[in-house]
């Protein structure tokens, strides 16, 4: 001991700054002393500290006192990296580690506000700033900060330092700060399988050697990752593990924090503006550079966040002259800096990182809607205030157009391939998701904006993904008809542990995310044009974060993939399925009425939509398949797939070929559509079909299939889709007339063809209802005689009261859930009517009369078409029958669908034809 006693005092002396022998202690050991360094203030001195910047003021006083009399109260702050700093150049051996922990609080009156404990390493002449810990703290109580610091290089100089970088004025109080070199642990190195690829201690291999998830989805959209960090020495791309991960799996990259606004902006550079006569902000950019080299290098994008926020944007930006107690500025002065600010950004990123930036969030979070905090004389409910009641100082100090005029900005100096993003959250609620179509609507149509960003911040049960008041599904339905560009851009699925239990359940919900995701994409047919997804940060339990819980990410925090990143990858290899109704139409080009029973399916590639039916009977498979395709080639191409007990069974037509009786192909304006039947034996209700369809544009090079995207069916049945095969669904028609409504059967009825509701739901012996139907150009009409001996509306429940439902699909879209033109139309005896979907007392008028053994319905619906001959129309009636009187339904009849779901499902309901001529009943 005596020995390194000695050694230790000799450095100490010869050190470029003398540690006073007060502050150096040794606690004892079984084996020997371990050296200390503490810092307890009670002499009234700073004890060595100084300050970083030099403008800093250190001083010991009883306020910042966690025991004792004194304790370090830090101000003068200017800067991000301003801060108190101690040299320990003289104390740090390498290849040690070290514990420094200590007590921080902020002074009264001042709010909360994160505060990092970092290492300023010099080595080879080059300043390494590498983090030991982040820690929130507040005015309201003292909160101790510890973390681990390990010197693994050769220094010329080393010294601790605490920093608050996003608040570069925040004043704090620091005690009883204590650096112990911690006693070393005999612990076996971890072994890792030979041909392992080891970074930084962490076995990557399975990240970066296994499928990549920006390969996987690069049909659809970028695959992006946040970068984590509160400063430049905690961000991801200085780990190198994670480096090599986001170079394998992601082609886009999005600051989390570090390209925000009070990152970029110096305040004390812009004063010295201003007092030079110089109106405009100081900018600097060395918060994002090592990212922007990074994606450079790598040619990965970048997605820029963000150029405008109520939050994160300091106060003193609002102020006269930059300064903090200044007067806030008229609106020309904030719009001028708006500007400048938004000019200086995009033109550094463009012109020293020239296509590395795609798109920008330009504004963020600025629609709101908890009552109180927003403006109402637009409609779009711009956010006014935030938090704990604070000002937007973007609308105090401009107005509700800080928005569109930061749109203008940005499109004025941002390149033309650079998109233009409006950013928000929880933009799954109904409310906000309202509020955000009207303002991108507004800008869109201005030329302003080119997408929207969807955070997408979500729990494990909260919100609905596909259904439900809110949900994410919806949101994305209503943002598609923008027909902008749709960005989920900070893609969150949170939990609170990281057991099994609950990273499965994470699984899941990201699965049925991106399920949504692509069944709603345009090259899928749907109506969302996605073109980026990123998740917010790479690892759960951050490298550079000190007892970090984060479990939201896709690998954990040995930077192992988790199940949610194989969830998603499922989801490529997802079986798509329909179903096929059994009928027999016949093979000319032309569209029988039995293809209305069964709903298209769509699928699509760029801008050729493709969609396709399928009937089936005892012998065959029919498939029906329309392409919008303009440019005419002969070996344009249909080919079906099908799976069997024989293998693989290919199927070709040619857009050109000859017509045979088993296929034809008819052309159209914008394309073509192709009809085959396919000999196939014992097909019966209940079985599944393996299905693929693929189609071929030669003269644009496109190929698109339904399931198996990878047009690989030759080789692989496994990703055909499959086909479910149901029974017939009934047709009519409804021949044209226009009765006098009165509850009276009109002579116009007696051509008009009679259908029954003969099909049973619920119970049995109940009442069942002979309909007929007409239309003219505007209505749709309904005569039902019901047979019903006891009538009776006792029952609260509407739907259990005597009563007939109207189930209506005026598009015949033959969907899951209903659209805005499907309705549920319920009147009972009383003629009291009850509604669902479109349907209200606006679109349906209804006659009752009572009759000797039941009831008579006379019944228009409004049709929102312009109805003409050969239209198909979703339709179906039900009736419902209390048989005694007791306040409880006891029997269900239909015509149609016997699965009980028409007041909220339309792909098994009847089809009636519009006809002029003599009616059927099928």
């Amino acid at each position: 001991m005596g020995k390194r006693f000695s050694m230790l005092l000799t450095l100490l002396l010869v050190a470029n700054l003398l540690i006073p022998p007060s502050m150096i202690s040794f606690a004892e050991t079984e084996e020997e002393s371990l050296p200390q360094l503490k810092f307890d203030f009670e002499d009234g001195t700073t004890q060595g500290w100084g300050g970083r910047g030099g403008v800093e003021v250190l001083t010991p006083t009883a306020d910042a006192a966690y025991s004792g009399d004194y304790g370090l109260h830090v101000s003068g702050r200017t800067s991000g990296w301003h801060g108190p700093t101690y040299n320990l150049t003289s104390f740090m051996e390498q290849e040690k580690t070290y514990i420094v922990s200590g007590w921080i609080r902020l002074p009264e009156g001042i709010e909360q506000s994160e505060v990092s404990i970092k290492v300023e390493r010099v080595t080879d002449g080059n300043a390494n700033y590498e983090t030991v810990g982040s820690i929130n703290v507040s005015d309201s109580e003292w909160v101790e900060f510890t973390g681990e610091y390990t010197l693994n290089n050769p220094v010329e100089r080393i010294a601790l330092y605490l920093e608050a970088y996003a608040n570069p004025e925040l004043e704090f109080y620091v005690d009883d700060i204590l650096i112990e070199e911690k006693e070393v642990e005999e612990i076996p190195e971890e072994e890792f399988p030979e041909g392992a690829i080891v970074v930084d201690g962490f076995n990557i291999t399975d990240a970066v050697t296994g499928p990549s998830l920006k390969d996987e989805f690069k049909d659809y959209f970028k695959f992006g990752v946040g970068l984590n960090g509160s400063s430049p020495s905690n961000d991801t791309v200085q780990s190198a593990a994670m480096s090599e991960i986001i170079k394998h799996q992601f082609n886009s990259v999005t600051y989390t924090n570090l390209m925000k606004p009070s990152y970029l902006l110096n305040q004390q550079e812009s004063i010295a503006n201003y007092e030079n006569g110089n109106e405009n902000p100081a900018v600097n950019y060395d918060s994002v550079i090592a990212g922007l080299e990074f994606a450079k290098e790598n040619g990965i994008q970048m997605r820029g966040h963000v150029l405008v926020w109520h939050a994160q944007t300091p106060d003193w930006f609002f102020r006269e002259g930059y300064k903090s107690d200044g007067e806030f500025v008229d609106r020309e002065t904030m719009l001028h800096r708006l500007e400048n600010y938004i000019k200086q950004v995009l033109e550094f990123m463009q012109t020293e990182y020239p296509g590395v930036i795609y798109s920008w969030d330009v504004v963020n979070e600025a629609v709101e809607i908890v009552e109180g905090h927003y403006e109402t004389e637009t409609g779009f409910h711009i956010r006014t205030k935030y938090g704990n009641d604070e000002d937007n100082l973007w609308y105090k100090t401009i107005g509700t157009d800080y928005i569109e005029k930061s749109f203008q900005y940005a499109r004025k100096y941002a390149d033309e391939d650079v998109k233009l993003f409006y950013n928000d959250y929880n933009t799954f609620q109904p409310k906000k998701t309202d509020s955000i179509y009207g303002l991108v609507a507004s800008l869109k149509e201005k030329g302003l904006i080119d997408g929207i960003g969807m955070q997408s911040y979500m729990g494990l049960s909260y919100p609905a993904i596909t259904s439900g008041y809110d949900n994410v599904k919806a949101a994305l339905e209503k943002f598609g008809e923008l027909g902008l560009e749709l960005h989920l851009t900070e893609l969150t699925i949170s939990s609170d542990d990281k057991d099994e239990a609950s990273m499965q359940r994470q699984a899941d919900r990201y699965k049925e995310l991106f399920e949504v995701l692509m069944s709603l994409h345009v090259k899928n047919g749907g109506p969302a044009n996605i073109t980026s997804v990123t998740v917010f940060g790479v690892m759960d339990e951050y490298l550079f974060y000190t007892d970090d819980k984060q479990y939201s990410r896709l690998f954990d925090g040995k930077l192992q993939p988790k199940p949610a990143f194989y969830s998603i990858l499922s989801v490529l290899k997802m079986i798509r399925e329909t179903s096929t109704n059994f009928g027999s139409p016949n093979i000319d080009g032309k569209k029988d009425v039995v293809w209305e029973t069964v709903p298209a399916t769509p699928f699509s590639v760029a801008d050729m939509p493709v969609s396709f039916k399928t009937l089936w009977d005892d012998e065959n498979l029919y498939v029906w398949t329309k392409v919008k395709d303009s440019t005419v080639n002969k070996n344009d191409l249909v080919e079906i797939f099908l799976h069997d007990e024989n293998g693989i069974q290919h199927y070709k037509i040619n857009r050109k070929g000859k017509n045979q009786s088993h296929y034809k192909v008819k052309e159209g304006k914008d394309g073509y559509v192709a009809e085959i039947k396919i000999p196939s034996a014992q097909l019966a209700i209940g079985q599944e079909i393996r299905f693929d369809i693929r189609v071929t544009d030669v003269n644009e090079n496109r190929i698109v299939s339904w399931n198996d995207k990878k047009n690989n069916q030759e080789d692989n049945h496994e990703s055909f889709g499959k086909l479910n095969l149901k029974d017939a669904i009934n047709t009519a028609t409804a021949v044209f007339g226009t009765p006098i409504l009165d509850g009276e059967k009109d002579k116009v009825w007696d051509k008009a063809v009679s259908i029954r509701t003969e099909k049973v739901i619920e119970g049995t012996n109940g009442a069942w209802a002979n309909v007929r139907t007409l239309w003219d150009k505007e209505h749709l009409y309904i005569y039902a005689e019901v047979h019903d001996q006891t009538l009776t509306n006792a029952s609260a429940n509407v739907w259990e009261q005597d009563s007939i439902e109207i189930f209506v699909d005026q598009n015949n879209g033959k969907t899951a859930g209903y659209e805005s033109d499907d309705g549920q139309y319920r009147v009972n005896f009383n003629n009291e009517q009850s509604y669902g979907g479109a349907a209200s007392s606006d679109n349906f008028t209804t006659f009752t009369r009572l009759t000797d053994d039941g009831y008579v319905v006379e019944a228009a619906i409004k049709l929102n078409f312009a109805a003409k001959k050969g239209i198909a129309v979703g339709f179906d009636v039900q009736v419902n029958d209390d048989q005694n009187d007791d306040g409880s339904r006891d029997s269900v009849s239909i015509w149609e669908d016997a699965t009980g779901q028409s007041y909220q499902n339309t792909s098994r309901l009847g089809v009636l034809v519009l006809t002029n001529g003599n009616g059927y009943n099928r």
